[in-house]
């Protein structure tokens, strides 16, 4: 049986806890970081979705005789 005094065994266990939160922290801070990638990953995904939609659209518009917008059923000219 190892007989050690009261503060070497306070001392152990302070030293203990403070490992503990930082390893909390930076698995926190791992988690946040995750989130932020994903949140960018989708807003560049929704980006280029859009201006692949906008290309598209202009690439109609210049096809067609109308400089820019669609046209209806009722060949009205609609700007978009």
């Amino acid at each position: 049986m190892i007989v050690a005094c009261k503060i070497w065994l306070e001392m152990g266990s302070e030293s203990t806890r403070k490992t503990k939160e930082r390893r909390k922290q930076s698995k926190r801070k791992k988690r946040e970081n995750e989130k932020k990638k994903k949140t960018k990953k989708q807003k560049t995904k929704t980006k280029m979705k859009k201006q692949t939609q906008n290309s598209r659209l202009l690439e109609v518009c210049r096809k067609c005789t109308y400089p820019r917008g669609k046209v209806d059923a009722g060949s009205e000219w609609v700007p978009g």
